[in-house]
């Protein structure tokens, strides 16, 4: 089933970036992501968690910097007691080193050149089933 999006035409463009934390989880199950689901493919192994930068200068050339999904926080043990609940229960496994904001920092982005963050909202079938 083929889709159409009505995007108005513009003049403004932006230039986005993927902030890789080099974060990746294991053993979610495709089906978070994907359907139907696919016979062989039950799992994603090695899933990356991603943020973007997003970066827009207006006509005035002034500059606006926003992040997309802040991916994973480095400190999974602060993670409320709900989510690390459902990642132990699915059995998720976690490899963080980094964070957005380290990233950032590592390629010389100051944290206060971030105007706002977008905040993703996901809900899966997963958690579907947790508040049903």
């Amino acid at each position: 089933m083929a889709f159409h999006v009505d995007i108005p035409k513009g003049n403004s463009t932006v230039i986005v970036s993927i902030i890789d934390t080099e974060t990746r989880i294991h053993n979610i199950r495709s089906t978070v992501f994907l359907h139907p689901d696919i016979e062989g493919h039950s799992h994603l192994s090695d899933c990356p968690a991603w943020s973007f930068l997003i970066e827009h200068v207006d006509e005035n050339g002034e500059q606006k910097n926003y992040i997309f999904d802040l991916s994973v926080r480095k400190d999974l043990e602060n993670l409320t007691t709900r989510n690390r609940n459902l990642m132990e229960r699915m059995g998720w496994k976690v490899d963080i080193t980094k964070d957005v904001a380290d990233v950032l920092e590592g390629a010389g982005k100051s944290l206060d050149s971030i105007d706002g963050i977008i905040w993703r909202c996901v809900i899966h079938r997963i958690l579907v089933f947790e508040t049903g």
